[in-house]
């Protein structure tokens, strides 16, 4: 603290030099951010998880055994799809499609089969190219392995060009859906994060009235942020699905602080309007210990994700303790400092208590603390109801066109990928009359499943080589290797090993009708795989992906509340050298995240990834409120006077603060609410629900519980 008492004053008596410093500093870092830093998040197709997860091993296995290709899924529906004026639409799509460098090949109606009007007697093609009802077709596009997002562009305008009322074009696949995602988060993170600061500015401008405080808080904060993503850059993090909005939360994190050196610098201010650097000194002073332990709180509480195993909860884990560690440092070396050099005519009078009407610090704690204590306890069961298993789809708006069009091709094909790689009970191999026949039941049985869509096996593959009447010539065998030979494009490969031990189904799996949890699915579907008489021995592909990703949510969310809690009572009984306050803080902060994440579970929600962080943004409000609430107590009480007077002085003192950085929080995240992204819209809306009850709980529950004990 001494040191930065002496670097304080040395900044004052040369603040014109110091404010041109500064003024370079942040110009240059936000110039070296835009001109060198790509800030476009970055959405792959293993976007739920790392290369060395174990959750994302048995596909990478599966893939290994069986080379496959990512696809995109052109579906194209018209009166008559065999007529000769659709075929020729679809060659002319076709030959287009296969134009692009980015495509290795191409199967349609024209390209592949022998004849179009084979393909509804085909077991392979049929399923492959036809819809059940056959009122659509498909184009399906198999990709080389580096593909960018431009490409989707490339297959947009084709598709946009040949689109008609009468040849409607919808566009699927694995890859479209990914890239749909990254230009949502790309769209969100231009206009609501700009839209956010202005809002933010608008708010603090309300809350103490004065421009220069609106500057100054406004360049810390967005210093804070340029800082974060440059040492992110320089770390060699990427922003990804979640940490797009990590700025949004660095300028939050740097808020709070200053908001809290504010509203004590106006404070000590209406004691000695006139020495402005004198008051600011003992408002960094006064701050700065409340603020460490709320750093401390966050940054173990970020870092507490990189226990998680989700890749996005890991990247949000090291993005968020750097920029609570920055948030600080900014908030301590720069924000006084240009508070400081800031002309004083700028300055508001008073801070805007009008905003927060004075008959509120009058009002009865009782009834409402009681109140808040209920309200958990009310919500608590709607936990059970928590959806963290939402379909790939709810990542788009309802009723939007594009969620229509692949919920189209989700009813008619599937959409989400699910590979399973099998082993025959008796370990015979895959060209054996009685694995043959087990191969068309287990075939037929998943067939019947109305979770799944398209399904493509060995079996398929040997029914349409026994249409060949070459085909006759052959055992099974030696038709086996005739398929995985270099004049069929070696497809036998695709579907069973060379040692032919194993064999892979490959399926789409309907997303838009599911009802159940894809845990459930895929037992299911693993037992009718045993029941078939064989041994599932690799599940991978999206679909399971996406399953393990709902199970970790959780985890990570008990865990990383957990451990935050555990973390936060270490801190608790430093800070206020009580274990009754303790236990009384534990109390409020275990009832912030009962009370949002059961009102979420109340409301069907959807917990998916993306929203998962709402609940560590809006408990870091609360924490930081109660961290500030009780260091004021423990420094009243030092004049004296009974614990249930030092407990209501405490909350009128910062009561503005702490309201303040609940309004402004709630207006800036709220913004996110009008999101055309849904889980940026859910985000938005549950940090809006927690930080208002975790700003009510600090200023009605504990001063409440505390304000009878006898010694603070």
């Amino acid at each position: 603290m001494r040191f930065v008492n002496l670097l304080f004053k040395e900044i004052t008596s040369v603040s014109k030099a110091w404010y041109w410093f500064f003024s370079l500093i942040i110009l240059f870092s936000l110039s070296y951010i835009i001109l060198t830093v790509d800030l476009s998040p970055k959405v792959e197709n293993d976007f739920f998880f790392s290369t060395d997860d174990p959750q994302l091993q048995a596909t990478q296995k599966i893939s290994e055994k069986f080379p496959s290709r990512s696809q995109i899924i052109i579906t194209i529906s018209g009166k008559d799809i065999l007529s000769e004026n659709f075929l020729e639409k679809i060659g002319f799509l076709t030959k287009e499609f296969s134009s692009l460098h980015e495509v290795s090949n191409v199967f349609s109606l024209t390209k592949g089969p022998d004849k179009p009007h084979l393909v509804p007697k085909s077991e392979f093609w049929k399923r492959l190219l036809l819809s059940k009802d056959n009122k659509s077709t498909n184009i399906v596009l198999s990709l080389k392995e580096k593909h960018d997002e431009s490409f989707i562009e490339k297959v947009e305008k084709i598709a946009c060009k040949y689109n008609t009322s009468d040849f409607h074009i919808e566009i699927s696949g694995v890859p479209y859906v990914i890239e749909q995602i990254r230009r949502h988060l790309v769209l969100d993170l231009k206009t609501f994060s700009i839209a956010s600061i202005f809002i933010f500015g608008f708010f603090i401008f309300i809350l103490f009235r004065s421009w220069s405080v609106v500057l100054c808080t406004v360049v810390t904060c967005i210093t804070s942020c340029i800082m974060t993503l440059g040492l992110l850059y320089i770390l060699h993090i990427p922003i990804g699905i979640l940490t797009t909005n990590i700025a949004t939360i660095v300028f939050v994190l740097t808020l709070s602080h200053v908001i809290f050196i504010t509203s004590n610098w106006q404070q000590i201010s209406q004691t000695a309007p006139d020495n402005i650097y004198n008051n600011i000194n003992k408002a960094v002073k006064e701050t700065f210990n409340a603020s460490f332990w709320c750093m401390l709180t966050t940054f173990f509480g970020f870092l507490s994700l990189l226990l998680a195993q989700a890749k996005p909860l890991r990247e949000l884990g090291i993005s968020g303790a750097i920029g609570s560690g920055v948030a600080i440092v900014m908030a301590y070396a720069i924000y006084p400092i240009l508070l400081a050099i800031m002309p004083k005519k700028l300055f508001g009078k008073k801070p805007a208590i009008f905003l927060f009407p004075k008959f509120l610090l009058k009002l009865r704690l009782k009834p409402f603390a009681i109140g808040l204590i209920i309200l958990p306890l009310l919500t608590a069961y709607g936990l059970f109801y928590i959806k963290t298993d939402p379909s790939l789809l709810s990542y788009f708006q309802k009723g939007s066109k594009l969620l229509n069009g692949l919920e189209s091709v989700d009813k008619n094909l599937g959409s989400s990928t699910f590979n399973i790689v099998v082993r025959d009970s008796d370990n015979n191999t895959f060209y054996s009359d009685d694995v043959y026949k087990k191969l068309q039941n287990l075939q037929n049985l998943l067939e019947s499943d109305p979770s799944t869509g398209m399904v493509l096996s060995l079996s398929v593959l040997f029914a349409e080589g026994e249409r060949n009447p070459v085909a006759t010539l052959f055992d099974r065998e030696h038709l086996l290797d005739l398929l995985a030979s270099d004049k069929f494009d070696y497809i036998a490969l695709d579907f069973v090993t060379k040692d032919r031990k194993q064999s892979l189904f490959s399926i789409l799996m309907h997303e838009s009708t599911r009802t159940v949890p894809r845990e459930t699915i895929i037992a299911g579907i693993t037992e009718k795989v045993r029941k078939a008489g064989f041994i599932p021995e690799l599940i991978g592909g999206l679909f399971p992906l996406q399953s393990e990703m709902s199970k970790l949510i959780l985890n990570s969310i008990y865990t990383g509340l957990g451990g935050l809690t555990l973390l936060f009572t270490v801190i608790a009984i430093l800070v206020s050298g009580s274990i009754r306050i303790t236990f009384n803080m534990l109390i409020c902060i275990v009832s912030i995240p009962v009370f949002m994440l059961g009102l979420m579970g109340y409301l069907k929600m959807p917990l998916d990834i993306i929203v998962s962080p709402s609940a560590n943004v809006a408990l870091g409000i609360g924490i930081d409120s109660m961290i500030h609430l009780v260091m004021r107590v423990k420094r009243i009480a030092k004049t004296g006077g009974t614990a249930s007077n030092i407990w209501i002085q405490a909350r009128n003192e910062l009561f503005m603060p702490i309201m303040g950085t609940a309004v402004i929080v709630t207006a800036g995240f709220g913004v996110f609410s009008l999101s055309s992204f849904p889980p940026n819209q859910i985000f938005g809306m549950a940090v809006v629900m927690g930080t208002i009850f975790a700003g009510a709980t600090a200023l009605v529950t504990l001063p409440y519980l505390s304000a009878k004990i006898k010694k603070v």
